[in-house]
């Protein structure tokens, strides 16, 4: 297991400001796009316009987009299935180690222990904010590649189980209330 400085795997950049268009054609990703565990949640409408500047900043596959303002800190992996850019509100890492998975890192940013490392970098009274140069020398350990797909995996699983855990209850107190229903008739 090797430990690495995230400014040591990887390039560190701010998300844009841009202005909405009618005629956008790449999606403007915000926190808010984020659903549970860090999967960026579709349909997002594309309204920025692709322009040179913006062209720049388009995110690329793999790259690992992480929430800094506000007390959400969640951190996603985009999979490079639309054009889009990073909000204001998001840092974009750009892993360039090959044996360091995104999803990997993304998972570990939003470990508890992730959660509460960020946590603790955060700055600011009203809306508090991680600060570039702080996030950038968070530390994190990653196993060899093999150890992390296990580890992806086994968190995919635990998320269906739990998924599926849910699924039973409400079929359960359904069932329950259907016979409750037909009996008090």
């Amino acid at each position: 297991m090797e430990r690495f400085r995230l400014n040591k795997i990887g390039v560190i950049r701010n998300g844009i400001f841009a202005r909405p268009s009618a005629y956008g054609n790449a999606a403007y990703l915000q926190s808010r796009h984020f659903g549970e565990y860090g999967k960026i949640e579709r349909p997002i409408v594309s309204n920025v316009e692709v322009n040179p500047t913006i062209q720049k900043h388009l995110l690329e596959k793999g790259d690992v987009l992480v929430a800094t303002k506000g007390t959400n800190n969640i951190a996603a992996v985009f999979d490079g299935s639309f054009l889009a850019v990073a909000s204001t509100s998001l840092f974009v890492i750009r892993i360039m180690v090959p044996n360091i998975l995104p999803e990997f890192l993304a998972l570990s940013f939003n470990s508890p222990l992730g959660q509460k490392r960020l946590q603790k970098l955060a700055v600011g009274s009203k809306i508090v904010s991680i600060p570039k140069t702080l996030l950038a020398t968070m530390e994190f350990n990653f196993p060899d590649l093999n150890d992390q797909k296990r580890i992806l995996e086994i968190d995919k699983l635990s998320r269906k189980e739990k998924e599926l855990r849910t699924q039973i209850a409400d079929l359960r107190r359904s069932f329950v209330e259907r016979q409750v229903a037909r009996l008090i008739r």
